[in-house]
């Protein structure tokens, strides 16, 4: 279980916390859902869960009762946890291969021979329906919006993370890549029981997803916390139709 006890984020000390008072916790192998009005925190809490340092973080964050409160990023990351970004940034100067080989290798903490790689981004490729020629161009370099968020998808593949934390990645996507996210995140839970922790507003996600718990972020707190239904009821009445406090 990932618990978040008395949880306060803010961007610098003398700030007022762009989160006060947060405790939450997610059940492992399931779906969670953050929503909320923009502005509610909701970026803050899972950049603050992965441990951006531009977050200043008090409280405690418990997964599978250790502390991981203090540990870097890198460190976070070898526990199972994977962040993908909203906007998703350019890194000039490196291949794409280059750059996924190395986060795997990181990830796991191992060597892997170019050939067995090789094999195991044609596969998630092919999952992906990429095109292979990707790999030599820079990362993310020209790319779309709708391809850098295919490249965050292939990271979750590769990676197999424990916990993901994803940050909208269903922004700016077309039905096609709706569908492709869908099946991502139902294939990591089916075969590899990856806890999913979605910010997301969109209703594709919210109704073709096993949601166990919808999570309510606003003015920097949790206001409510339900069903798959109270994510469906503020999808159809919105936040300020619907009572959420």
């Amino acid at each position: 279980m990932l618990q978040l006890k008395n949880i306060n984020v803010s961007i610098n000390e003398v700030d007022t916390p762009l989160l006060q008072n947060i405790n939450l916790e997610f059940d492992l192998k399931k779906i969670t859902m953050l929503m909320g009005p923009n502005g509610a925190g909701k970026s803050s809490l899972v950049q603050a869960i992965m441990g951006n340092p531009n977050y200043l973080l008090e409280g405690s964050i418990i997964l599978n009762s250790e502390d991981i409160t203090q540990l870097e990023v890198e460190e976070r990351a070898k526990k199972g946890l994977f962040l993908s970004f909203q906007q998703p940034i350019e890194l000039p100067g490196v291949t794409q291969l280059l750059y996924l080989r190395t986060i795997v290798e990181k990830y796991n903490d191992i060597k892997i021979k170019p050939k067995e790689f090789r094999k195991q981004l044609d596969e998630a490729m092919e999952f992906l329906e990429m095109k292979k020629e990707f790999n030599q161009r820079e990362m993310n370099v020209g790319f779309s919006g709708g391809e850098r968020k295919k490249n965050e998808l292939l990271q979750l593949l590769l990676l197999k993370p424990k916990i993901a934390l994803l940050d909208e990645i269903d922004s700016g996507i077309d039905v096609d890549g709706l569908k492709t996210i869908s099946k991502v995140i139902k294939y990591l839970q089916e075969e590899c029981n990856t806890t999913f922790i979605i910010v997301s507003h969109h209703e594709y996600l919210l109704k073709n997803l096993d949601i166990s718990k919808v999570i309510i972020l606003d003015e920097g707190g949790v206001a409510k916390e339900g069903s798959k239904e109270l994510g469906l009821e503020i999808l159809q009445h919105g936040f300020k139709g619907k009572k959420i406090k």
